[in-house]
């Protein structure tokens, strides 16, 4: 079995696909989440053009804007939304996501029509905070590996706020800590540390020296596994790593802002092997909260959750409130000091988007479809 699903000359030339060779592909079944199969097709020359009347099942593979690569009858297709898909996509970033299972019509060009997306098991989403629009980032996935790194120092604010999306779709998450090379062991693991408590899986990497990727390799071994993370810390590098064939461009540091350029366009989806699938994103800068309570927040702090149960008021907002059990909490240590400063900050996030959505929706206001998000969301 080829090593890589990419063309050998880099994966971004070569073709309306951006990359994918549909001579010759290592693609994701068409198999619910967690049953896919990779398996190796040959593309026969002179294929008969495909019937537009019929509708078949295929797997989003790759998106970048409304361009996407799908997986059906052993070809990689360029596919495109239908009309009545895009009119449903009111209040959406993107309609369509990697990993998603949907219905395609078949074009006599050789590209086919979407014009439905199937149920998903699951969803990553966040809230463009410009257009209050959803951005569907993954569908389908066993887990998220959120990554960090010295940029220029650990931010485990968005490290929270990605455990808390994750916390409310169902879906578990690994921590991910790269370019130790620039960082201190001692100091990464005391930071970690709560995080370790709660359970989370913690690894320590460089990629660019390529140590530590044994333990991350086995861990998400057999699973559909998105990478993400802020721009810069190293996704592509540690894809590279993974999927030695990849081709995937990698960033140069800039020397005048000291983060890692923005260089992954696209969501793509890449197979480590025949059961195993990575998932790198575009990094981002923003990562806002998408259709959250205060509640919501609440319970994906577990320490914070346990902690409220000794608080006096059933309401308490564990900020001011007397006989507060979370503030107690706090000061006693038992809460991390950055832990109660996430959630403090997350809870009154939602809170206010909920403001806005309820203030819009009264109003009879609706994000503007043909707002334009900015470069870095």
């Amino acid at each position: 079995m080829p090593p890589s699903k990419l063309d050998k000359d880099g994966g971004r030339r070569g073709g309306p696909l951006g990359g994918y060779n549909p001579q010759k592909l290592k693609v994701l079944g068409n198999a619910p989440a967690g049953q896919e199969h990779a398996r190796t097709i040959r593309r026969e020359s002179g294929n008969t053009p495909m019937n537009g009347d019929i509708q078949k099942e295929a797997r989003v593979i790759r998106t970048m804007g409304k361009l996407h690569a799908i997986w059906l009858d052993g070809r990689a297709l360029e596919a495109f939304p239908g009309g009545r898909l895009e009119l449903s996509s009111r209040g959406l970033k993107n309609r369509v996501a990697v990993g998603d299972r949907v219905e395609v019509r078949p074009q006599k060009d050789g590209t086919a029509l979407i014009e439905t997306v199937l149920e998903r098991d699951c969803k990553l989403s966040r809230r463009i905070t410009f257009t209050g629009r959803e951005h569907v980032v993954a569908a389908n996935i066993h887990e998220t590996a959120i990554m960090l790194g010295p940029n220029p120092q650990v931010n485990t604010g968005i490290l929270d706020r990605y455990l808390t999306a994750c916390h409310a779709a169902g879906i578990p998450a690994a921590i991910v800590v790269n370019k130790m090379d620039l960082l201190d062991r001692q100091s990464v693991l005391e930071l970690l540390a709560p995080y370790k408590t709660l359970g989370y899986p913690v690894f320590l990497m460089s990629a660019k020296e390529r140590r530590g990727l044994s333990a991350f390799r086995k861990h998400i071994s057999g699973k559909w596994c998105l990478l993400a993370g802020h721009s810069g810390v190293g996704k592509t590098t540690l894809v590279n790593d993974l999927v030695p064939d990849a081709g995937l461009q990698v960033g140069e540091v800039s020397g005048v802002s000291g983060k890692g350029r923005h260089t992954t366009s696209s969501a793509t989806a890449l197979h480590l092997d025949e059961d195993t699938v990575v998932i790198d994103t575009a990094g981002i800068r923003e990562f806002a909260l998408w259709g959250l309570g205060w509640r919501d927040v609440e319970a994906a702090f577990p320490e914070i959750r346990r902690a409220a149960l000794g608080c006096r008021f059933p309401g308490c907002r564990h900020d001011s409130e007397p006989d507060c059990a979370v503030v107690a909490a706090c000061e006693r240590g038992e809460i991390a000091g950055g832990r109660y400063e996430s959630f403090r900050i997350l809870a009154e996030e939602a809170e206010e988007f909920a403001r806005r959505d309820r203030l819009n929706s009264r109003e009879g206001r609706r994000p503007v479809p043909g707002a334009r998000e900015r470069p870095d969301e």
